[in-house]
Order: structure tokens, then sequence, then C-alpha cells
């Protein structure tokens, strides 16, 4: 019995000691980020963190929220700034309007997505599992029809999951 609450201790203590680290990191970049707002890249480091952050999975409840908004508020405000977003940035920006259950933004996402990247298979993909969500039968059915109207490489993996949903 002493060794599991040892073991608990010291998880409990290493998960403080990494959130410590992890928050103290990103105050520091939001403060790097906030200095000069035209920088690209400070503004890039600043959303890549985020992002690893959020994925890390190590905030939960009302902090996780609160590192969503942020990383949705830093994205949308690159976007409106006409400034080049990463792909990799619009498409955990689509992962979080997902969990988040909005799909009136994810929608307008996916336009821009398939704008930017229109024969893409991540973007195909991300499609097809944001109809899966909102399960929409007559969504589906057009996917079928605009993705035979495009040439997309997709790899073993996707085609295995059309067919599925085929």
């Amino acid at each position: 019995m002493n060794e599991d609450i040892e073991v608990v201790h010291y998880a409990t203590t290493i998960l403080s000691e990494l959130t410590a680290k992890y928050d103290e990191h990103l105050h520091q970049l939001k403060q790097y980020a906030k200095k000069k707002t035209e920088s690209l890249d400070r503004r890039h480091k600043y959303a890549d963190f985020l992002n690893h952050y959020i994925e890390s999975e190590i905030a939960e409840g009302h902090y996780d929220l609160t590192l969503k908004q942020a990383y949705i508020n830093e994205v949308e405000d690159l976007l409106a700034g006409d400034f080049p977003v990463k792909k990799l940035h619009l498409l955990t920006l689509a992962e979080i309007y997902q969990s988040l259950g909005d799909f009136a933004s994810l929608e307008r996402l996916l336009t821009k997505l398939f704008e930017l990247f229109p024969d893409d298979q991540d973007i195909w993909m991300l499609k097809l599992d944001t109809i899966v969500l909102k399960k929409s039968s007559s969504d589906l059915k057009r996917f079928w029809q605009d993705l035979e109207q495009n040439h997309v490489y997709f790899s073993a993996e996707n085609k295995a999951k059309l067919a599925f949903w085929q």
C-alpha cells in the first residue's frame, strides 16, 4: 500500500512540475509574441507551443478549454490578418472545433482549407470526419460526388477508411 502511495505522490509531483514548466514557457512565448504582433515567426512559435501543450493532454477541464480558446484566437487572428498560416495549425484548429462541436466555424474553416489545399488527402479526410460527426447522410452523399470530381491521392490507411464509409 505504501508503494502505491509513493508512486501516486511521485507521479503527481512530476505532473505538477511539468505543468509549471509548460505554463512558464507559454507565458514567455505569449509575451514574446505580443511584443511584435507583426512577427510571423514569433506568432508561429506561440501557436506551435499551444498546439504541443494541447496535444500533450496535460491540461484538463477549464484550463484545457482556456488553452484551446487561446489557440483559436491566435490562429483566427493570423487568418484575419492575411498572415500565412501553417497547414498543421489549420488542421489542429479544425480538430479543436470538432472537439467543441462548433460545426459552423468548422465549415468556414473547411471552405478555406479547400481553397488552399484542394487535392490534399488530409483535408478530404477531415471533411469525412466532420460529416461522420454530424451524422449527415446527405452530406456524405455529396462528399462522394465531390470526391469523384477531384483527383486526390490517398494513403492505404485513408483508402481503407474511405472504403469503410462508402
